[in-house]
Order: C-alpha cells, then sequence, then structure tokens
C-alpha cells in the first residue's frame, strides 16, 4: 500500500475528478461570454441612441427668418408694418405652424397670412404682419420677439425663438435653437 492513497469514499473517484474540473472550466468560460455579451449588448444600445438621435435629426425642418418688403397701407403716419416671412430650407417639412407673440404694446401681431398648416422646402413661405411704432420713411427702430411652434414628420413638437431688431438703418434676426416641446416616442 502506497503512502498516499486516497480513499474513494473520502476523496471520490477519478471520474468525480474530472467531472469538477470539467463543470468549473465550464462555468469560467460561461462567465466570460455571458460578460462579453453584456459589453455587446452596452454597445449596441449606444449606438441605438445615437442611430435614434441621427434620425430625429434628419426629421427636423430648419426654419429661417427674413424681412420681406409687401406693401401694405396704414393710415396712421407714425406707424409702420413689418413683414417678417418664414421658410422651411430642409427636406423635412415643418407641419402645424403656429406663431405665439409677445405680450408688447410698442409691437401689434396684425396677422398670420397665408394661414400655412404646412412649410416645404421651396414651397413658398408664411408671413407674420406686426404693427410698430416707427415712422412710415424712415428706418425702422424696433424689436419684435415671437416664437414658432410646429412639428416634425415623426410627431415631435418644437418650439423657437425669434428676435428682429431694427436699428438705424440695420436688421438683424437672432434665432435660438428649436426645442422640443413634446416628443413622440416609437
Amino acid at each position: 500500500m502506497l503512502a498516499f492513497e486516497f480513499p474513494a469514499d473520502v476523496w471520490g473517484t477519478v471520474s468525480d475528478w474530472v467531472m469538477i474540473t470539467v463543470t468549473a472550466v465550464t462555468a469560467y468560460f460561461l462567465w466570460n461570454t455571458l460578460k462579453s455579451q453584456k459589453e455587446v449588448q452596452a454597445t449596441q444600445n449606444r449606438l441605438l441612441k445615437i442611430e435614434q438621435l441621427r434620425v430625429k435629426e434628419a426629421f427636423k425642418p430648419n426654419l429661417k427668418y427674413s424681412r420681406v418688403d409687401i406693401a401694405v397701407k396704414i393710415p396712421d403716419p407714425n406707424k409702420s408694418i413689418v413683414n417678417i416671412a418664414i421658410k422651411n430650407v430642409d427636406e423635412s417639412p415643418a407641419l402645424n405652424l403656429k406663431p405665439i407673440y409677445e405680450d408688447d404694446p410698442e409691437v401689434i401681431p396684425i396677422m398670420f397670412k397665408p394661414i400655412l398648416k404646412t412649410l416645404k422646402n421651396g414651397e413658398g413661405y408664411a408671413t407674420l404682419y406686426f404693427g410698430v411704432n416707427s415712422k412710415q420713411g424712415e428706418h425702422l427702430n424696433c424689436e419684435i420677439r415671437f416664437k414658432v411652434e410646429y412639428e416634425d414628420v415623426a410627431g415631435t413638437q418644437y418650439t423657437q425663438g425669434v428676435f428682429f431688431d431694427a436699428f438705424s438703418g440695420g436688421e438683424e434676426f437672432r434665432t435660438y435653437d428649436p426645442w422640443i416641446i413634446k416628443e413622440i416616442d416609437g
């Protein structure tokens, strides 16, 4: 009898030890596989978020504002009409266009014409008319603030703030980036 004998009823047989070893190696590889799958899933989630943002940006209309000269006569020589055109310069249409006017006694929104529900690139523009306290025939001197609400074809609703400043013969439009009011989750 050898000095290093292991009794089978205490230590088990070689086949028991082989089974334990195979189970341990299998568990190790399963753990690494699950860890790898978790990393792949996290990467796919990041890529999905990037793709969703890309698609959302592709649907977002891009509105531009400019002053247009449209002959509108008013009887008061101390008032002038400022006509602001809204054009969509992007491929995705702006739907359900709606102006929101600031409360300002110096600037009175007169009308929103034509009433367009949709602004498409290259298919016209919407016009906002404002009455301002500025003498006819002189350089405009006024500030006009308003917002435009609209939505994209995916149903996301936006609002965009616009500031028009006319001073000593100069004119400037400043717009804020569109803010999301309501987003439709798909």
